[in-house]
């Protein structure tokens, strides 16, 4: 019976899936949803500024509060990877549907 009992307890353990956790004190930021299977590895929320490219030859600067928020993917290869467009397009209709306009410069 004791047998039966730590197998059985085994195969619950094995049933339940491994997932990374967000670091403590970290959340995604409301604006933004996030990837499958991301989790956050790290994050920050200080004043200071930002810079970026209006056109091809202007830099505007912005001042303020600035959050960063680091992703991580598990290692786990029967998982698909999303490309790096795919994660650009995550942010940029999360921005159109936040009524933002698109200015790239590159």
């Amino acid at each position: 019976m004791k047998g039966l009992m730590v197998l059985a307890a085994l195969f619950l353990i094995s049933a339940i899936p491994l997932c990374a956790q967000d670091a403590e004190g970290c959340k995604d930021h409301p604006f933004f949803s996030r990837m499958p299977n991301f989790f956050i590895t790290g994050c920050s929320e200080n004043f200071n500024k930002l810079e970026y490219f209006v056109s091809e030859e202007a830099v505007a600067t912005k001042e303020g509060e600035l959050t960063v928020i680091s992703y991580s993917y598990p290692d786990d290869v029967s998982l698909k990877v999303p490309s790096q467009l795919q994660i650009l397009r995550n942010y940029e209709n999360a921005i159109t549907k936040l009524g933002g306009k698109e200015n790239i410069c590159w």
